[in-house]
């Protein structure tokens, strides 16, 4: 799990305001993910400048300097795993194709032999079935993600699938200032209103494709829905929404996303990991506070 932020802001908003309203997003999705980070700026068409790094990305990231960027998309990510080096830091850059994904896919292993592929990190997949224009039904799992083509590098597209992912416009609807997202709505929200701008939230749609160009978002009539958990499995699709253990006789999937490192997911989940009851994510024991998960804490403090 981690964040997944960008802007896409007309030059005329003051360098003051894009720098306050960045600051805020890296920070805020630093805290969702301090494991490690990456972001990319667009140039001329055919180049992208990506820019990668582990731990916290606030602390290591000179936030004047990326303001001078009016556009740019990123992803701070939680740290999973004990090997996490540059190598499996997202954006992730497959073909023509630059991006990053916050979620699970939960059939990496049989999707590595399907495809003949040796990808390391598990929403490899979701780039490289973009950049061979294969239909991500296949891929077992949930999450949200932007991506962007090297010949176009100034038209991101962006979807989610049961997952989180805000839009927010920048001025009003009919005069459209620019484009902010954010994994959690408040994010997006309070970065434009702490920049001092006013905004508006786009209905951005689970399961379909948008983008955004020229400083507004766009819709498309393409659908992007991952696989159901356990798309082909002999228990049948409904095992999934019934079963309320995590270990699974023929891969590690679970009922939603979870942070839990897969090799921790053989024992009884109940030992190491509760349910949130606010979005229903699994998180191990030392990271919950009365049995809530930091992200849902956040957004309970940020509405009171």
């Amino acid at each position: 799990m981690g964040a997944l932020f960008g802007w896409y802001i007309k030059p005329s908003i003051p360098l003051e305001q894009r720098t306050k309203l960045i600051d805020f997003l890296v920070d805020e999705s630093t805290k969702l993910g301090m494991g490690s980070w990456g972001y990319a700026t667009p140039g001329t068409p055919g180049k992208v400048s990506i820019t990668r790094g582990l731990g916290k990305m606030y602390e290591r990231v000179n936030i004047a300097t990326l303001a001078t960027s009016h556009i740019g998309y990123g992803l701070c990510h939680r740290d999973l795993y004990d090997k996490d080096t540059i190598k499996t830091t997202q954006p992730f850059c497959v073909n023509h194709i630059v991006g990053a994904c916050d979620g699970d896919v939960h059939n990496h292993a049989q999707l590595n032999q399907m495809y003949s592929r040796s990808c390391t990190v598990d929403v490899q997949h979701l780039f490289h079935h973009l950049a061979n224009k294969l239909s991500i039904r296949t891929i077992e799992g949930s999450g949200a993600a932007w991506f962007i083509k090297r010949h176009e590098p100034d038209k991101l597209y962006l979807f989610k699938d049961r997952h989180h992912l805000a839009v927010w416009g920048i001025g009003s609807a009919k005069e459209c200032d620019g484009v902010v997202f954010a994994s959690l709505n408040i994010d997006a929200q309070r970065s434009i209103e702490i920049a001092g701008l006013q905004g508006f939230e786009y209905n951005f749609e689970p399961g379909r494709l948008f983008y955004i160009h020229n400083y507004t978002l766009w819709t498309t009539d393409t659908r992007m829905a991952f696989g159901e958990f356990g798309y082909g499995n002999p228990y049948g699709s409904d095992y999934w929404e019934s079963r309320d253990h995590y270990h699974s006789p023929w891969n590690y999937s679970t009922p939603r996303s979870t942070p839990i490192p897969r090799h921790e997911r053989l024992t009884g989940w109940e030992d190491i990991a509760s349910m949130c009851p606010g979005c229903t994510h699994a998180f191990l024991h030392s990271v919950l506070t009365d049995g809530v998960c930091p992200d849902c804490v956040r957004l309970a403090n940020a509405n009171r």
